[in-house]
């Protein structure tokens, strides 16, 4: 309105407003965007406050002003303080869910509904891929950069909750959601500079999970790798089976992709004497890509992922699959005493209204509504706990070991790109390339634990059937 009354020849006389407080509540805004209309000759009218004109006139508007600006400042700091109580107690404030959630009425006060969040199923699916792409990509692709995923969701139609595309900061959000692991914060940042408040001023409250802390955590570990800052996005992109992992031994400076007649030829080259020069490295390694893949491919392949180490390796992997069990047994134990709890205190509540004690019936209703709620959701954990306790990891026999190492050692020689890089840098994290010898060094530890947190692993169905049964006998 202002920048269309702010022209040469204005085509407005006047700016009408109930009250002054409409225009503006803020002394300085409201005297600079006065001066503005005054300098076109159009005139700020207020309907309901009368200060003639004059110095006077100027004088009370001002005084006015800052009136209106105290009062909205006392107004957003009551409002303020009763939403960071509501989120004290668990409940949502109203904004909108975030992808994934749906509010419902947990109970009334007076005529005030307090809502909690809850799973939406459908949402909740999409937040879910959203991860399993960046940690794990789809099928064989290989983890995917943020760019691919919204590439990805945007190609087959999926939607944001309000209807409109993915970008790539909407991806960047869902993934560094707390949320989703179960804690979300409120009053985070400030509402107007929307800048990050300190952690002291943060307010913490419990929602349903989706993202299992483990694999939030691997994300933001994952997230603060691939960070610009830390590492150049042509290597997380790029399709160099070594890339970051490859080094010189003269120097210790990583192997660089260099190549020879247009291209023609590509080599691992030292990347202190591609870019600081002879001097800086006494003996730079310079080795053909391919020669040097074939190598290390077949020594991971042929040593590393036979029979012998391979049984190492599974003994490593049922240790954690043992702890990861007995953690789930306790958990599962917990579980169960609460659900005992909870279903005592249905039966009580029944009692309760048997017996005539009860004459709400809307807060019958809504404490049952509550306790059932709450029901389901453990009956949900105990579900994934006993899945967790039914796997078969116990033990693991040489038919298996082998088919397992031919399949890998296939994939690694054989498999697309991408699939092939990140399984070379879980099985190896440093490979020293000098003239005569290349050392090559890894831990058994991380791949089996990469083993173990498989998906098949850990209460997820297998992406690969098509048709999963929902039924017990099914199931088992």
């Amino acid at each position: 309105m202002i920048s269309e009354a702010c022209v040469g020849q204005s085509p407005y006389d006047i700016v009408l407003v109930h009250s002054l407080s409409r225009f503006f509540r803020d002394p300085v805004d409201q005297g600079l965007y006065k001066r503005q209309l005054e300098e076109h000759d159009v005139l700020l009218k207020s309907i309901t406050q009368h200060f003639g004109d004059g110095p006077q006139a100027n004088l009370i508007q001002t005084v006015i002003a800052a009136c209106d600006a105290h009062n909205s400042a006392e107004t957003a700091k009551h409002v303020s303080r009763a939403m960071i109580e509501n989120a004290k107690q668990g409940f949502w404030n109203g904004s909108r869910p975030p992808l994934g959630y749906c509010t419902y009425v947990a109970e009334h006060r007076g005529e005030k509904a307090k809502k909690k969040l809850a799973i939406y199923p459908k949402g909740a699916e999409l937040v879910r891929l959203i991860f399993k792409l960046y940690l794990q990509g789809n099928n064989h692709s290989g983890p995917m950069g943020i760019k691919l995923i919204v590439e990805y969701l945007n190609q087959r139609n999926f939607t944001t909750q309000t209807g409109k595309a993915f970008y790539t900061s909407t991806v960047y959000d869902i993934l560094r959601r707390t949320s989703y692991m179960g804690v979300h914060y409120f009053n985070k940042t400030d509402s107007r500079t929307r800048k990050i408040k300190s952690r002291e001023e943060w307010v913490s409250m419990e929602t349903p999970v989706i993202i299992t802390p483990e694999i939030f955590e691997n994300v933001q570990k994952t997230l603060v790798a691939r960070s610009p800052k830390k590492m150049a996005p042509r290597t997380v992109k790029n399709h160099v089976l070594l890339s970051n992992i490859a080094h010189c031994e003269t120097c210790g400076s990583r192997l660089m992709l260099t190549t020879g007649k247009s291209g023609k030829y590509r080599y691992y080259s030292c990347a202190n004497k591609h870019l600081k020069g002879q001097s800086s490295c006494e003996k730079p390694t310079r080795i053909p890509e391919g020669k040097l893949n074939e190598i290390v491919t077949d020594a991971v392949a042929d040593k590393i992922l036979e029979k012998d180490r391979l049984k190492g390796l599974f003994k490593e992997t049922l240790k954690i699959a043992s702890n990861n069990n007995q953690d789930a047994l306790t958990d599962l134990k917990l579980l169960r005493r609460k659900l005992r709890d909870v279903d005592g205190k249905v039966s009580k509540l029944f009692e309760a209204l048997t017996d005539g004690i009860v004459s709400d019936s809307k807060g019958f209703r809504d404490h049952h509504s509550k306790l059932e709620a709450r029901r389901d959701e453990l009956t949900r954990l105990i579900s994934l706990k006993e899945r967790v306790l039914c796997l078969p990891v116990s033990r693991i026999s040489d038919k298996q070991i082998d088919r397992f190492s031919n399949t890998l050692r296939d994939m690694l020689r054989n498999g697309p790109k991408e699939f092939r890089k990140e399984y070379m840098k879980l099985i190896v994290s440093h490979v020293d390339v000098g003239e005569k010898q290349i050392r090559i060094t890894g831990s058994k530890t991380a791949l089996a634990s990469a083993v173990q947190a498989d998906k098949s692993l850990n209460g997820e169905v297998p992406s690969f059937v098509r048709d999963w049964c929902t039924r017990q006998d099914s199931n088992l």
